[in-house]
């Protein structure tokens, strides 16, 4: 079993990731941060990757309820989303699965509160291919 979802999309990067950035947003994620991955490596190693960019999501109810349960799962956030070219005009995209993020929190009713959302994301990411 994978510990992320993984999805392919057409176009070019920017376009990728504003897909995936509304396909979020629709079930209540905002973006927190981004890393373009690709130019850290070059800029830090000189080394050429393929085009990668790292997104921080967050859904702010979950996110609350489990920081309200466990002040350390700040540690864990945000979820990151993965856009990467795999060849020209094609990138995947992962994410971290929420129970995933959760699971070294031993908490039953959190991963109750994960998986239906899982279910969600899911069937939200296969609008992209």
């Amino acid at each position: 079993m994978s510990f992320n979802f993984h999805f392919t999309t057409h176009g070019s990067l920017e376009e990728s990731i504003n897909k995936v950035s509304e396909l979020l947003k629709s079930e209540g994620f905002g973006i927190l941060t981004r890393i373009n991955f690709h130019e850290k490596m070059k800029e830090k190693l000189n080394k050429d990757i393929p085009p990668t960019v790292i997104l921080g999501a967050c859904h702010p109810p979950m996110a609350f309820e489990t920081y309200s349960r466990h002040t350390d799962f700040l540690t864990l956030i945000p979820c990151n989303v993965v856009v990467r070219e795999v060849e020209k005009g094609t990138y995947a995209v992962d994410m971290i699965k929420p129970s995933e993020m959760l699971k070294p929190l031993k908490d039953q009713e959190l991963l109750n509160m994960a998986y239906p959302m899982e279910e969600k994301l899911e069937k939200l990411f296969q609008k992209l291919t």
